[in-house]
């Protein structure tokens, strides 16, 4: 019987001996995992000519992130997970009107070229699937390219852009694509917001702010309210001052019935493009409130 005490003793030690080197191993792999992840944080240079590779696996998401708010991520081989593509080669995630991008392999060994749209500029990136994945990535601008000096030791720079088109076939395409249920591109900037304006007996509220940054043009949405119960409201779109913080400018075109029943309430859509003839570059997140008083 002693000897049977002895032999369970023995191995209830040994058990618990490799216990004990099961666990220490768990945490040991645990401390080491970081420091190897920690060692795919990387940094690249942003180019038009060369494109830089970043490399992405199926298991682990790579965080990307630009020195400039990404205005359009486009390739043939993408996803963002919600337009029924199940057979593109990465998934993208990018929060409209940010610096980051995240993205995912969704089959092995497949290679993806993108175009960055930032400002106005395009940039090339490669898309390249590896079991060992690139974690972070930073992005740095490109390095200026060298002016020559101008007479007089002046160093001067052209930047050209397009004219801004404020034809109505062009305004009415934009306020088209602003109402549109699901807008085309990431690079069309959004936000739901609340910003309320009463003058009189009308009150207009702005819901959803649309940011065209090729057009350089905001175009807001929202309802304009009637709280009188005893007549209609008469209101003239085309008359419509969109207020951005403490200033104001006209419309370059609205949409919007013409009087409001009693007590009732009817949509809007109304843009705002450049400023007069010359660029706006208006941010997205001002506040925008859309002011209308009442025809007598």
């Amino acid at each position: 019987m002693r000897l049977l005490f002895e032999i369970i003793s023995v191995l209830l030690e040994v058990l618990l001996y490799a216990i004990c080197v099961v666990v220490a191993g768990f945490f040991i792999n645990l401390l080491i995992t970081p420091i190897a992840c920690g060692q795919q944080v990387v940094e690249r240079t942003l180019s038009s000519e060369e494109p830089a590779t970043v490399k992405v696996s199926d298991r682990h998401t790579t965080t990307i992130l630009f020195p400039q708010p990404v205005n359009a991520i486009i390739g043939n081989d993408l996803t963002d997970g919600n337009d029924g593509n199940e057979t593109a080669a990465f998934q993208i995630n990018h929060p409209p009107n940010s610096r980051i991008v995240a993205v995912i392999a969704r089959s092995p060994e497949s290679e993806a070229p993108v175009v960055v749209a930032i400002e106005n500029e395009l940039f090339l990136v490669n898309l390249s699937y590896s079991q060992d994945p690139n974690l972070a990535v930073t992005f740095t601008a490109p390095k200026a390219v060298a002016a020559k000096d101008a007479p007089g030791g002046l160093v001067r720079r052209a930047i050209l852009l397009p004219p801004l088109d404020f034809s109505p076939p062009n305004l009415l395409r934009l306020l088209e694509l602003a109402n549109a249920h699901r807008l085309p591109t990431s690079g069309i900037a959004a936000r739901s917001v609340y910003f309320p304006s009463t003058r009189g007996n009308v009150t207009s509220t702005v819901e959803r702010v649309t940011r065209f940054v090729e057009d350089d043009a905001i175009v807001v949405s929202g309802s304009i309210r009637n709280h009188s119960r005893w007549k209609r409201a008469s209101i003239v779109p085309k008359h419509f001052v969109v207020q951005v913080g403490a200033r104001r400018y006209p419309v370059s075109m609205a949409q919007a019935p013409g009087s409001i029943p009693r007590n009732g309430r009817v949509r809007f859509t109304a843009i705002l493009m450049g400023d007069g003839a010359k660029r706006a570059d208006f941010s997205i997140d001002n506040d925008f409130r859309l002011i209308v008083t009442p025809s007598s």
